[in-house]
C-alpha cells in the first residue's frame, strides 16, 4: 500500500500550490464587493475547502460567507446570553429568541439587523426571534443592485440542493473565473460559544495550547440552518466552525497533510458515491481532529503512514456502528443523528471493505486518470494555472482585480503572455530535476501508461507509419524490450521533449513562430483511439507521430542517450524544417498538450534505444 500512497501523493505540492493561489485570488474578489460604511456594511469571507488548502477538486466551488451584521451590531458575549436558545436535540444549533423586555434595546442596537433587512420577527406582546428563513429568502436575491455583472435572469442565484432549508445558494458567473459562487448568509458573534468552551480546556496531545488561545479569542458566526427536516425552519440557526477548522488545518504537520489528503482522496473519488447521504466530507475531518487530539506525537511519522490510515478507518468504523460521531468542538452534538440504522449499517459495511483492502481502492482511483484530487496528466495545466495567478497577484490590487476578471482581447494576450513565461519556467524546472536526480523514477511513474502508448506504437509501425490502422495497433504484441529498459534511458527521452517544448515556447514568445506546438496538439487524436468508429482506420498522425519521434530519437542516439549533450535550437530547427507546412492562418500556438509531450517520450524511447543498438 506505501507504493499506492506515494503514487497517490505525487501531486500533492502542485495540489497545494493550486490551493493556496486560488485562495489569494478569490480572496481579492471577496474584498472587492465588500461594503462597509458607518450605516451599513457586507463583508464577504472566504470559507471552506480553499480556505482550508483541500478542495474537493481542482474545480471545486468557492465558498463565501456573506455577513450580514455590520461592526457595530456583533451580537456580544452578554446578549448570547440573553437570546441564545440552544436546540436541545442538536446542541450545534440556537434560536436567537429576543425577550419582550429587551425588544426595544435589541432594535436600537441591532437596528440594520432588525429593521433594514428585516430579520427580527416580532409580534406585539410576545417574544421575538431572528428570523433565519428570512436570511434564507434574503440570500435568494442580490444584497446590492451592482452584485451581479451578468444580465439577469441569464446568472440567477439557484439554490443548489432544491431545499428550503439549505442556507447556501450559488450563481455561475463569467465575471469571476467561470467558477460557482456557492454564498452563504451568516452574522457575526463575539467571542466564543459557550456551549464550546469544554474544547478550551480540553485534555489533549495537539493543537498546543497558543492555537487553542488564538481560535478561541476569535469570533464565530452563525448560519441560518435548521438541525433537520422536523427542525423550526422558521428560527433555527447553527454554529459555524468553519474558520477555527481553517485554522487547525493551516497548522497541520507535513504528515498529516500528507495523510488528510489521502483520505480525503479515498473518500471523494471512492466513497462519497457509495455512502451518498450517510458519510460527508466533515465527518473525515472530524474524525482526523480527534486523532490528531488522541495519539502522541511520535504517532504521526511519515512511515507510520499506512498504520495511520487503517486506525482512522477502525476509528470512523466504530462510529458508525455506535451510531454517534462527535462533533469536534461540542461532543454531545451528534453528527450522525439524522441517519437511520440501516443506513449506518450500509455505510459500515463500505469502511469494513476498504479496511480490508485499501490499496485496491486507491488503485481504482488511480486507473480512473486521479492521483490524489490531480488529475493524473494534467499536473502542468493545474501548476501553469497556479504560477500565473500568483503572477497576476503581485500586480497592484486593481491591476490584479482586472487581470483576473476582464475578457478583454488586450488581458487575454497580458495573460497569455504571463502563462507561457510560467510554462516555459515548469518545463525548465522539470529538465533541472530530471538532470538532478537521472535516476528518479517520479515522472516515469505518473506518466507511465502514456510513455507505454507511445512506445507500443512505435514497436508496432513499420515504414513510416503512414499505413498503420487502429487494428493492427490493437493487434500488436508489447514489445518486451520496454520492460529492459532502466529509468534513465526513459528520463532521457522525457528530457529531450521537455527541452524542445521549452525552446519552442521561447522561440514563440520572442516573437517568432514554430510549427513544433501546432503539430503536438494536432496529434492529440494518438491519445484518443476509442473516438474512431472502424478498426481499420487508417490515420495519418501516425505518420506525423512516426516523423517527429524519428528526428528526436536520431539526436539523442548520436548523442550516446545522453539528452543534456544535445543541441536543442537545432533539433527544433531541423524539426521545423521536416515538419508538413501549415497554413498562415492555421498556425495555432494554444497550449502545449501535457500528455502528449509523454507520448511522444515513449515513442523517441523504443526508436532511439533501436538506432543506439545498432
Amino acid at each position: 500500500m506505501e507504493e499506492q500512497i506515494n503514487l497517490v501523493c505525487s501531486g500533492l505540492p502542485v495540489y497545494r500550490a493550486y490551493a493556496k493561489s486560488e485562495k489569494v485570488s478569490n480572496n481579492l474578489l471577496a474584498k472587492h464587493y465588500n461594503v462597509a460604511d458607518d450605516d451599513y456594511s457586507l463583508i464577504f469571507l472566504q470559507t471552506g475547502s480553499f480556505v482550508e488548502g483541500f478542495p474537493d477538486v481542482v474545480e471545486s466551488d468557492v465558498d463565501w460567507m456573506v455577513i450580514l451584521n455590520s461592526p457595530k451590531e456583533i451580537i456580544t458575549a452578554d446578549w448570547q446570553d440573553k437570546v441564545f436558545m440552544p436546540v436541545e436535540h442538536a446542541p450545534a444549533h440556537v434560536k436567537i429568541q429576543i425577550p419582550v423586555a429587551d425588544l426595544q434595546r435589541f432594535q436600537k442596537k441591532c437596528w440594520v439587523t432588525s429593521k433594514s433587512l428585516g430579520l427580527l420577527n416580532a409580534v406585539e406582546g410576545e417574544e421575538a426571534f431572528i428570523s433565519a428563513k428570512r436570511a434564507r429568502n434574503l440570500n435568494k436575491n442580490d444584497f446590492r443592485p451592482d452584485w451581479m455583472k451578468d444580465n439577469k435572469p441569464s446568472s440567477p442565484w439557484e439554490n443548489p440542493e432544491n431545499d428550503e432549508t439549505s442556507p447556501s445558494y450559488c450563481l455561475q458567473s463569467q465575471e469571476m473565473k467561470n467558477v460557482t459562487v456557492d454564498r452563504v448568509p451568516a452574522l457575526q458573534c463575539e467571542g466564543w460559544p459557550k456551549v464550546a468552551h469544554e474544547w478550551i480546556g480540553r485534555k489533549r496531545n495537539w493543537p498546543a495550547a497558543s492555537l487553542v488561545e488564538k481560535i478561541s479569542s476569535g469570533d464565530f458566526y452563525i448560519v441560518p440552518k435548521p438541525s433537520s427536516a422536523s427542525g423550526d425552519h422558521e428560527n433555527e440557526w447553527r454554529l459555524s466552525f468553519s474558520f477555527a477548522e481553517a485554522e487547525l488545518l493551516q497548522n497541520f504537520g507535513d504528515v498529516q497533510v500528507r495523510v488528510y489528503y489521502v483520505l480525503r482522496t479515498l473518500y471523494v473519488k471512492h466513497l462519497k458515491e457509495r455512502v451518498k447521504g450517510t458519510l460527508s466530507s466533515y465527518n473525515i475531518k472530524t474524525t482526523l481532529l480527534y486523532m490528531l487530539q488522541d495519539h502522541k506525537t511520535d504517532f504521526w511519522s511519515e512511515e507510520n503512514t499506512v498504520a495511520i490510515i487503517q486506525t482512522f478507518f477502525e476509528r470512523l468504523h466504530q462510529y458508525l456502528k455506535e451510531g454517534f460521531c462527535p462533533h469536534y468542538f461540542i461532543p454531545k452534538h451528534n453528527l450522525l443523528y439524522k441517519i437511520s440504522r440501516p443506513e449506518l449499517d450500509k455505510a459500515a459495511y463500505e469502511i469494513s471493505v476498504l479496511i480490508a483492502d485499501p490499496a485496491s481502492a486507491l488503485n481504482e482511483i488511480t486507473e480512473k486518470g486521479f492521483l490524489g484530487m490531480m488529475p493524473r496528466f494534467g499536473f502542468w495545466n493545474v501548476e501553469v494555472r497556479s504560477r500565473l495567478t500568483l503572477k497576476l497577484m503581485e500586480l497592484p490590487e486593481h491591476e490584479a482585480y482586472t487581470a483576473i476578471t476582464s475578457k478583454s482581447a488586450s488581458n487575454l494576450a497580458f495573460c497569455k503572455t504571463i502563462e507561457r513565461k510560467c510554462f516555459v519556467d515548469i518545463l525548465h524546472d522539470t529538465a533541472c530535476a530530471i538532470k538532478a536526480f537521472p535516476g528518479s523514477d517520479s515522472f516515469v511513474n505518473i506518466y507511465l501508461p502514456l510513455i507505454f502508448r507511445g512506445y507500443h506504437m512505435s514497436s508496432a509501425t513499420e515504414g513510416d507509419g503512414s499505413t498503420l490502422t487502429f487494428n493492427q495497433l490493437k493487434m500488436a504484441r508489447p514489445d518486451p524490450a520496454f520492460m529492459e529498459m532502466n529509468v534513465e534511458q526513459l528520463n532521457n527521452s522525457i528530457y529531450v521533449w521537455v527541452e524542445l517544448c521549452r525552446v519552442a515556447l521561447e522561440q514563440i514568445l520572442r516573437g517568432g513562430k514554430t510549427k513544433l506546438i501546432t503539430h503536438c496538439n494536432t496529434a492529440y487524436k494518438l491519445l484518443t483511439l476509442n473516438k474512431f468508429e472502424k478498426d481499420n482506420t487508417v490515420v495519418p498522425e501516425f505518420k506525423l507521430f512516426h516523423k517527429m519521434c524519428s528526428i528526436a530519437s536520431g539526436f539523442l542516439a548520436s548523442a550516446n542517450l545522453n539528452a543534456k549533450e544535445i543541441d536543442y535550437e537545432q533539433l527544433l530547427t531541423v524539426m521545423d524544417g521536416s515538419l508538413p507546412s501549415i497554413a498562415e492562418g492555421c498556425l495555432q500556438e494554444k497550449d502545449l498538450c501535457e500528455p502528449v509531450v509523454f507520448v511522444f517520450t515513449g515513442g523517441t524511447s523504443q526508436m532511439a534505444n533501436k538506432l543506439y543498438k545498432v
